[in-house]
């Protein structure tokens, strides 16, 4: 039997933060909108209307969400070239992404993405210095000045890390913008060893989940704390949020498990890569 432990981890930044945000944006609206960087990360936000470069001459600015879309309006954006048309989408109904290319320098129009029952405005304008990429992200439950991801938000990742590769044999979009490194790296514990199989960053949860297998050397069980899994990284060590393990390494044999972690340990983003040299911590529990 498994058993899944959640443990709340905070990935925002102070209540001081978000509210000079918000007195930014009553000021300008635009103030989120212009970005030097081609591959850019944006919170959802009903209340803002997000400037996105759109490319021109060469190739195409995507743009992503969480889910899949419900609508897109805009009045000059078009499926194929017209004389009034500014933008060139590419977009397949239920999808979670789009494509945009600008007709010509001067491009601009407003488009409204219509997403989980909500409004989002994009200006859109031609530029040389496009986005390539725009990855939009829930925003998260702000609780004593902090941002948490919901247990039930975690699971679902949890559940799309632990299911990737059937997921990536379909044409769902549910893994665009998951970074997935096989690594296979083994840790050396008294009596058993700990190989890290895999890592997948969900950037923009800001979540990595690690596949890790239990390979015990001994002729006895060995049990372990399943909710104290934590991941090293250099002098930091990062606590699981969650985790998908049984606590028991059986005698001569193996058994996997799956944990994750969000964010950084006092709070904010940790914008970690998948193929960093982690190591496992592992803290085994008494015998019973």
């Amino acid at each position: 039997m498994k058993f899944v432990y959640f443990k709340s981890r905070c990935i925002g930044a102070g209540h001081d933060f978000w509210r000079s945000l918000l007195i930014l944006a009553s000021l300008n609206p635009f103030c989120f909108a212009e970005s030097v960087r081609p591959i850019v990360y944006k919170q959802l936000d009903e209340n803002i209307v997000y400037g996105i470069r759109i490319a021109c001459h060469t190739g195409t600015t995507t743009l992503l969400f969480p889910a899949p879309i419900s609508g897109i309006y805009g009045q000059r954006v078009s499926k194929t070239p017209q004389d009034n048309a500014d933008f060139l989408i590419n977009f397949v109904p239920g999808s979670s992404h789009f494509t945009l290319r600008a007709l010509h320098d001067k491009a601009n129009d407003q488009l409204t993405v219509i997403f989980e029952k909500k409004a989002y405005v994009l200006h859109l304008t031609a530029a040389e210095n496009a986005h390539f990429t725009v990855s939009f992200f829930y925003p998260s439950r702000i609780t004593s000045g902090k941002l948490l991801v919901t247990s039930d938000r975690l699971l679902s990742i949890l559940d799309r890390a632990k299911a990737y590769g059937v997921l990536t044999n379909g044409t769902s979009d549910i893994l665009v913008g998951v970074e997935h490194t096989i690594l296979n790296r083994e840790i050396s514990y008294e009596g058993f060893r700990v190989v890290l199989r895999e890592v997948y960053r969900f950037d923009p949860e800001d979540v990595l989940v690690f596949h890790i297998e239990f390979r015990n050397e001994s002729d006895h069980l060995i049990h372990y704390q399943p909710h104290q899994l934590a991941a090293r990284l250099g002098d930091r060590i990062y606590k699981q949020a969650i985790t998908d393990a049984s606590g028991i390494i059986p005698r001569d044999g193996k058994t996997n498990a799956f944990f994750a972690i969000t964010g950084m340990p006092g709070g904010g983003r940790n914008n970690l890569r998948a193929e960093n040299p982690w190591n496992i911590l592992v803290v085994r529990a008494e015998r019973r």
